[in-house]
């Protein structure tokens, strides 16, 4: 009874303040309570109450603030409150290392709904820390986009030319940190030669070896980031988490195999990527798995568009993105943020 259990919380915390502490709420009692909130729809009950308890008991919300925290800022960037999504970054930066797979999740949520200012004032204070941190196995998922930060000036001048290469390796190189990031040249050049250049070779056959096949998909997918700054008008971050989607998927081929087919995009293929790929321990993360499908579905339109694709490729693309989304939806508790924050998806009506 989540009315109940809301009037039972706010009136112990109303009566006795220095007492409540001790009802150990972060154990399990405040998870229930929003798993069924969630299912009744009542998201903004939920995180009204944490709110409450994070000014008024941080000593209480600092346990789990990670999961809380994450719900807090789901609801921001859904109703439009993105500037105060900051004001709930502050345990992260004084805690980096607390709870890293909520850390993650929330870097996707930023990523996902287009949010570049609050993605790099979070990982600004975060990365260098998580990564560096002891107690932290795989802390470097939010390097890369510190280091991304350092591309946004030249990637919007959209110049690939030397001098401008040879600026970006110097800002990058420059950066103040405790370990050397080995960037070199290549690693500058190719990107921006790919996102701005026109791609010649669609032809994947040529490509007999694994890092030759990676390098083929890796100068599209650069490619097909810049269509979706310019065609679909997402952040330069943005873009590349979902280009990240893609590259990702292109590339999962077994080993000692390479692809026969250039683009893929198969029903069993897919869901099988995206269950094997797109998971938080052994559940299945609904903004990480619908972005796939939301990727798939853009980069069929890029193909087209590049007269890769037919109307009919296009066609059966998007519909197999639609099918599998209603599949997705229904492996995902009511909790998840995926769906809400996926709920313009094209010529999809979400039922939530």
């Amino acid at each position: 009874d989540a009315d109940e259990m809301i009037r039972r919380i706010v009136g112990f915390m109303e009566e006795h303040p220095n007492l409540f502490v001790h009802l150990y709420l972060d154990e399990e009692c405040l998870f229930e309570l929003g798993a069924e909130l969630a299912r009744r729809g009542e998201y903004r009950r939920h995180t009204e109450l944490l709110q409450r308890i994070r000014k008024e008991h941080p000593e209480v919300f600092i346990r789990s603030h990670g999961h809380y925290d994450r719900d807090i800022i789901t609801e921001l960037i859904l109703n439009g409150q993105r500037e105060e999504i900051s004001q709930y970054f502050n345990f992260f930066r004084e805690y980096p290392d607390s709870h890293p797979d909520e850390l993650s999740e929330i870097i996707d949520l930023l990523l996902a709904a287009n949010c570049q200012d609050e993605l790099f004032e979070l990982v600004r204070e975060t990365a260098i820390p998580i990564t560096c941190s002891p107690k932290v196995i795989g802390g470097d998922f939010a390097l890369r986009w510190f280091f991304f930060e350092q591309w946004i000036p030249f990637l919007e001048k959209r110049d690939a030319s030397e001098s401008s290469c040879n600026e970006l390796l110097a800002a990058l190189n420059n950066l103040e940190l405790p370990f050397d990031p080995g960037f070199d040249s290549d690693v500058i050049l190719e990107p921006l030669t790919a996102a701005f250049g026109k791609v010649s070779v669609w032809d994947i056959t040529q490509c007999h070896k694994r890092r030759e096949f990676e390098a083929f998909y890796r100068n599209i997918v650069w490619n097909f980031c810049s269509f979706l700054n310019e065609r679909k008008g997402m952040s330069w971050p943005t873009a590349r988490f979902f280009a990240d989607r893609i590259e990702g998927y292109l590339c999962d081929v077994p080993h000692n195999k390479r692809p026969k087919k250039a683009f893929n995009f198969e029903r069993t293929k897919l869901d099988q990527h995206i269950a094997q790929n797109c998971k938080q321990f052994i559940f299945l993360d609904g903004t990480l798995s619908i972005s796939v499908l939301q990727a798939v579905y853009y980069f069929a339109e890029y193909l087209k568009e590049n007269r890769v694709f037919s109307d009919d490729d296009i066609n059966n693309t998007e519909q197999v993105c639609l099918s599998l989304l209603e599949t997705t939806k229904k492996a995902l508790p009511a909790s998840d943020a995926g769906p809400r924050i996926f709920s313009t998806f094209p010529n999809y009506q979400w039922t939530i």
